[in-house]
């Protein structure tokens, strides 16, 4: 299915498990109490960013493409901070620095997915180096990373060990409140799951190529679109009524 009706479906979807991840009822926006608004507000930002992480396997997913322009962006802004700061000599290591990052910047979106997610990989190794993050979580997300940057669309993302892979890492590295938003987003990328589901069908079994599933729905077909369309309608209903 199309990003935003993943992303459509992830927001209606947190409104049903909101209760069972704060303990306490969906509230809409007029009737809502002061301490349901951060709660709700990480379950709905959790939900739909989940919805999303698994087409990261793919260049032209609406969020590889949000991920690829701030990538560029950042690596822009370094590269004038670097110039401007004037504290780097010319030297062969730094010309090869400047080359890589012209490169970056340049570079298909692609290449520039695939960076960005082996540079989510090398953080997460250097959290556990720096004992920020425990080492089963870091193992985890660089694990999941280089499989969504060495395998094809809907495929090691889209499976039980993709999914398993990226629950543990949130739940094991995010604690305190930010915990619920690590169990939106594991919701989240669980809606994606099934609704590629009746989109195809997915390879739950990774790497066993067999799909589960059905084509009930072709992505970016009418049926696609009105899928949304409703969930999107959902959501704001069950947010201002």
């Amino acid at each position: 299915m199309l990003g935003r009706t993943h992303m459509a479906i992830g927001a209606l979807g947190a409104t049903v498990i909101t209760p069972l991840l704060i303990s306490l009822p969906w509230e809409p926006v007029f009737a809502m109490r002061t301490v349901n608004l951060v709660p709700e507000a990480l379950v709905v930002v959790g939900a739909v960013l989940g919805s999303l992480v698994p087409d990261l396997d793919e260049s032209h997913s609406l969020l590889a493409r949000k991920a690829e322009m701030v990538g560029r962006i950042a690596f822009l802004l370094i590269a004038l901070y670097v110039l401007l700061a004037g504290h780097v000599p010319l030297t062969l290591f730094s010309i090869v620095g400047y080359a890589l990052l012209t490169f970056t910047l340049f570079s298909r979106a692609n290449v520039m997915r695939k960076i960005a997610l082996g540079a989510v990989g090398l953080f997460a190794m250097y959290g556990v180096v720096t004992h920020v993050m425990p080492l089963v979580a870091g193992l985890a997300f660089f694990a999941w990373s280089m499989g969504a940057i060495f395998t094809s669309h809907r495929m090691f993302t889209h499976s039980v060990l993709g999914i398993g892979l990226f629950s543990m890492g949130m739940m094991i590295s995010l604690h305190g409140l930010w915990a619920v938003c690590a169990e939106a987003a594991m919701a989240g990328y669980a809606l994606h799951l099934i609704a590629d589901g009746i989109a195809g069908g997915v390879p739950l079994l990774w790497p066993l190529p067999a799909r589960q599933g059905i084509r009930l729905v072709k992505t970016g077909s009418a049926a696609d679109h009105a899928i949304g369309l409703v969930a999107l309608v959902g959501f704001l209903w069950f947010t201002v009524k």
